[in-house]
């Protein structure tokens, strides 16, 4: 609206109306001076992402104070989970039964020698070849006489 008032004012033409709706919108909005607290606040999403961009995205005012319930809530999870890992007394044993179990695993791999790679499609074309070629050379005969069908079906009947 302040861009089609000044564009109105420039071309000389009637602009009193646009102005009446434009001074509604501010006050509507409380874009007015005595609503301004600090010349530090921001009065646009514009400024803030400025600000932002100026200090590289980041926030740089912390400094370890606690100023909020999150600064709080944030301190007691670091604090718990101190104690938590601190007093507990198996995880030092639980830490060493796992370096020793991945030690082991290691040592039988490297008995077994699975670091060899193996071509396993040449393997099972080789599998798959053997196959057809003994199933070429055996006559797969159906015997049609079968001595359940001359002692009467497969019912058991006589």
């Amino acid at each position: 609206m302040s861009y089609e008032i000044d564009r109105r004012i420039a071309a000389g033409d009637d602009f009193d109306k646009l102005l009446a709706s434009y001074d509604k919108m501010v006050k509507a909005a409380e874009f007015t001076p005595k609503n301004v607290k600090n010349i530090n606040d921001f009065d646009t999403f514009g400024e803030a992402t400025r600000w932002m961009e100026k200090r590289g995205w980041r926030n740089k005012f912390y400094d370890k104070v606690t100023r909020d319930i999150v600064d709080e809530s944030m301190k007691n999870f670091q604090a718990f989970n101190q104690r938590l890992y601190t007093n507990e007394s198996a995880i030092p044993e639980e830490i060493a039964r796992r370096l020793e179990a991945l030690k082991t695993t290691a040592e039988m791999e490297n008995y077994y020698e699975t670091d060899t790679d193996h071509d396993l499609d040449a393997f099972e074309q080789e599998g798959y070849e053997q196959l057809i070629h003994d199933s070429a050379n055996e006559e797969f005969m159906v015997d049609l006489d079968s001595e359940d069908e001359e002692e009467g079906g497969d019912d058991g009947t006589e």
